[in-house]
């Protein structure tokens, strides 16, 4: 099921830009571009806390201790939005700068930056949620659950194909990139909940407290 996991992600990524290819000439790029640069801090910062995270949680969950597994993912959660969510403030207001001086030369123009940064705009706004998925699945993992984020991720995909069907005509590559956004909140938004009643009060008071913070 993991396997199957990632595999649905991958999915999603071709059907993004199969979907763009549809479009006026470029979308292709301006997204493949702009979630580059979204995967820049998901990789550096939230996968790296995952990554350290995981073998604290697989051994509070091997003891039975379920109160330490919560902690753990509270603590962790709320160290990723420390750092994510200044990073998605950062690209949604240097997102344009930053794209000029990493791809603008040659035959990628400032109005092709000017298209890119409308699409990194819309990746940024959920930034927070594709950060959070990170965080969250490796509890499931920990409590030998590969499931039920195989059936969540499922069910995001179907929600990306209805939001970017609906969305890529009147906005374009913009409408994909915002349906992959509606769609990672949708995933994370249905992992915590899952995940609430699997183990009890997660503490996400204290973790939107911090965010907000943040």
């Amino acid at each position: 099921p993991a396997v199957f996991g990632l595999a649905l992600y991958q999915v999603n990524v071709i059907l993004a830009r199969l979907l763009a290819s549809f479009l006026q000439e470029g979308a292709v790029t301006y997204l493949y571009y702009s979630q580059r640069l979204i995967e820049f801090p998901l990789g550096i910062f939230a996968i790296a806390v995952a990554t350290a995270s995981m073998p604290t949680l697989s051994k509070h969950a091997a003891a039975g201790d379920l109160e330490q597994v919560k902690t753990t993912f509270n603590d962790a959660l709320r160290l990723t939005f420390f750092i994510i969510i200044p990073a998605m403030v950062g690209l949604l207001v240097v997102g344009e700068p930053i794209l000029a001086v990493l791809f603008e030369r040659g035959r990628f123009t400032p109005e092709m930056t000017a298209a890119t940064n409308h699409a990194l705009a819309a990746f940024s706004i959920s930034l927070w949620a594709a950060a959070g998925i990170r965080m969250t699945v490796p509890v499931y993992y920990a409590l030998e659950d590969s499931r039920t984020p195989v059936k969540v991720a499922g069910v995001s995909l179907l929600v990306y194909l209805a939001a970017g069907l609906t969305l890529m005509w009147p906005l374009e590559h913009v409408g994909l990139a915002l349906a992959i956004s509606l769609s990672s909140m949708v995933n994370f938004g249905l992992l915590l909940v899952l995940l609430r009643r699997r183990l009890g009060r997660l503490g996400l008071r204290r973790i939107a407290v911090s965010a907000l913070r943040s």
